[in-house]
């Protein structure tokens, strides 16, 4: 398994790019975000007893939770949620808006996270914070059987081949100095529905996995192979806020339309909501399009982090059939035709199909 070794040195493998959100911030805005709706533990409310920390790892935060938010609780019906602070600016928030429109949710293998409300700082008009459902650690409680393990690997292609395919990359990112690195997680409020005796080793039936941020995405020209950047020299078009029915301002917001080529282009609000579907459309070579060197190392972060880590893990040769899948990831790619994420999809799928009943639901982890 060392045959195709590989230094994960590239930007998206780097440390967190933005200050920590330390806990006395949150604490100064506990009656503002409270006033929104939305209620943080009791360590942050004014007055109490429990000093706040100043660093990442002494925060009183939960580890699967990003070093820009906070979890807190939905105070309508009492779902637990995380709370980002973000640049109002940011490539980043433009794009989880544009994924969170209605006519791109509607895809089923879109894997962005719902945006459940958006709002911003008054006084602060640079911030803006976004509530999404709180995640939860991929591998807890561990995968109880084969099967898990593949249906998160589909979704998890499936999530990076919708993205890659409207020219989005950096997409697995494996950020240093973090929990739980690993961005595709689901939703901490499915554990807390299940009964509690089956809370701490079976995971829901059903579960959908989702991208928790897009902190190091970046648009690609997949024509000339290189990166469109990452949202500062972009161009962008003026539409109304539609976000959610959550949403507690309703404001213009800056929303992504490609054009045909996958670029940027200017357009005013009074386009109607055909142009929103254009949002992040189909680049125009379709998916057999070779995959740019970000959009590569999205599906080698993938090997590594989760194929090649529990293959090490497994009991004995329960997942060694997976050695098919690393090697064309991984070899194909040191021969010069690393496959795009379409094709690894396909290829995850085939081995999927192959397995029988008993490889699937009876192999011993």
């Amino acid at each position: 398994m060392a045959k195709y070794g590989w230094h994960l040195s590239d930007s998206a493998s780097q440390p967190w790019p933005d200050a920590v959100v330390w806990d006395q911030y949150w604490k100064d805005h506990y009656d503002f975000i409270l006033a929104r709706g939305f209620a943080l533990r009791d360590h942050w409310r004014p007055g109490s007893s429990m000093l706040p920390s100043t660093g990442y790892d002494a925060s009183l935060r939960r580890p699967a939770i990003l070093p820009d938010g906070m979890d807190a609780r939905d105070t309508r019906n009492g779902r637990v949620v995380m709370i980002r602070k973000l640049q109002t600016s940011s490539f980043e928030l433009q794009l989880l808006t544009a994924l969170s429109t209605r006519e791109l949710r509607e895809y089923p293998d879109n894997p962005c996270c719902k945006l459940l409300s958006r709002f911003c700082d008054r006084g602060d008009p640079a911030t803006t914070f976004i509530v999404v459902p709180c995640p939860h650690d991929p591998f807890r409680p561990f995968f109880y059987n084969v099967d898990e393990i593949m249906q998160y690997g589909k979704q998890v292609l499936q999530g990076i081949a919708f993205l890659h395919t409207r020219n989005v990359a950096n997409v697995f990112p494996l950020p240093e100095g973090m929990d739980i690195a690993i961005p595709f997680q689901y939703d901490h409020q499915s554990i807390l529905n299940q009964p509690f005796n089956t809370q701490a080793y079976k995971r829901p039936q059903n579960i959908l996995y989702y991208l928790t941020h897009l902190r190091y995405a970046v648009l690609q020209n997949q024509r000339e192979g290189d990166s469109a950047g990452s949202g500062s020299d972009l161009r962008l078009m003026r539409t109304p806020d539609t976000s959610t029915e959550d949403q507690t301002v309703a404001e213009p917001r800056d929303y992504l339309l490609p054009d045909d080529l996958g670029k940027l282009s200017m357009t005013s609000e009074s386009r109607t909501s055909e142009s929103n579907c254009n949002l992040l459309s189909l680049n125009l070579h379709g998916n057999d399009d070779p995959p740019t060197r970000e959009m590569t190392h999205d599906l080698r972060r993938f090997v590594f982090a989760f194929v090649r880590y529990l293959r090490i893990i497994s009991s004995g040769t329960t997942l060694s059939f997976l050695a098919e899948f690393e090697e064309l990831v991984l070899g194909a790619a040191a021969d010069g035709d690393p496959p795009n994420a379409r094709r690894a999809l396909n290829a995850w799928c085939s081995l999927d199909k192959r397995l029988s009943f008993f490889e699937r639901y009876l192999w011993n982890l």
